[in-house]
């Protein structure tokens, strides 16, 4: 006699076990693995943005990544009213942190903790990002007065 449970496959990751071996994986072992999965993520999860005198910083967990104001071609506040598309990265865990794409902005790179309080950054080169913070509208006059006074200085 075949058990039916014995020959069913289901979806572990992104390979097929049989059942009573999927049972193991999603036991103790999916502990050990998780940090696997989480530890990149700390590469990308933001900790602060700061504006210095001629960049916008992104701090990092681990590391930081800046955009030189002179080289911004277009900042706005983000309408979070489009349907976002992860490509790839993390939709939730830290935050929505990697490559998404939208209508109106095409491809970016996201380090999202609040849309609400998101804006989206596109350089002179083409390339779009999208960050969040506290008190967004404040952040982006600082911006634009700290572009506006780099603009005169070059």
């Amino acid at each position: 006699m075949v058990h039916d449970d014995v020959y069913s496959l289901n979806l572990c990751g992104y390979m097929c076990i049989p059942a009573p071996i999927h049972s193991i994986f999603l036991g103790a072992d999916c502990l050990y693995l998780m940090p696997l999965f989480m530890i990149p993520c700390l590469f990308w999860a933001p900790d602060r943005l700061e504006l210095e005198a001629d960049r916008l910083v992104l701090r990092k967990l681990i590391g930081e990544f800046s955009i030189e104001l002179d080289q911004v071609a277009e900042i706005e506040a983000y309408d979070e009213k489009e349907l976002n598309l992860r490509l790839f990265g993390s939709g939730g865990f830290l935050g929505y942190l990697g490559i998404f794409r939208n209508k109106s902005l095409g491809k970016y790179m996201a380090y999202v903790g609040d849309y609400s309080q998101a804006f989206w950054v596109k350089t002179k080169s083409g390339k779009c990002y999208m960050f969040s913070c506290e008190n967004r509208d404040l952040l982006l006059s600082a911006i634009r007065k700290e572009m506006h006074h780099t603009r005169w200085r070059n």
